[in-house]
């Protein structure tokens, strides 16, 4: 999540919202570049993390926030703008609620970087010597040993 503050323009939030169709129109709104949006929100800033739940019914706890600790600072027309397509894709409901009791929540503060993620392990592999499956002294009769 990101909050704004009111006061100088955002040349960032300018290129998103410009263009943006009157309520209850659709339009394609050819870019002059390619977009992008992520690095600028997110690169070196910090955020707090915890896990909560849906701003809608049913409200189900299965999701993990991460609020942007500094808010960015937009023009009241770009806020207005962006909120306008907020409440026309969301039936007028939009997408916050009054805020709930921390309850025994954790709450994280992360710091983002930019730059490749850490390598996924695809598999574990058994260190030399070792053996890839459990190997009792003797097998339950009837019982195989796993093949491998």
């Amino acid at each position: 999540a990101i909050l704004f503050e009111i006061g100088a323009s955002s040349s960032l939030l300018n290129s998103f919202v410009t263009g943006i169709p009157q309520s209850g129109f659709r339009a394609k709104v050819p870019l002059s570049k390619p977009l992008n949006l992520l690095s600028p929100l997110v690169t070196d800033a910090v955020f707090f993390e915890y896990d909560g739940s849906l701003t809608v019914p049913p409200c189900s706890e299965q999701v993990t926030w991460m609020v942007r600790k500094q808010p960015l600072v937009a023009t009241r027309a770009q806020v207005q703008s962006l909120r306008s397509v907020i409440y026309n894709d969301t039936n007028n409901i939009g997408n916050w609620r009054a805020a709930m009791p921390l309850m025994a929540r954790t709450i994280s503060v992360r710091r983002a970087l930019e730059g490749d993620p850490p390598p996924r392990v695809l598999e574990t592999v058994p260190q030399s010597g070792a053996s890839p499956a459990p190997r009792p002294a003797t097998w339950p009769q009837g019982a195989r040993p796993p093949s491998g």
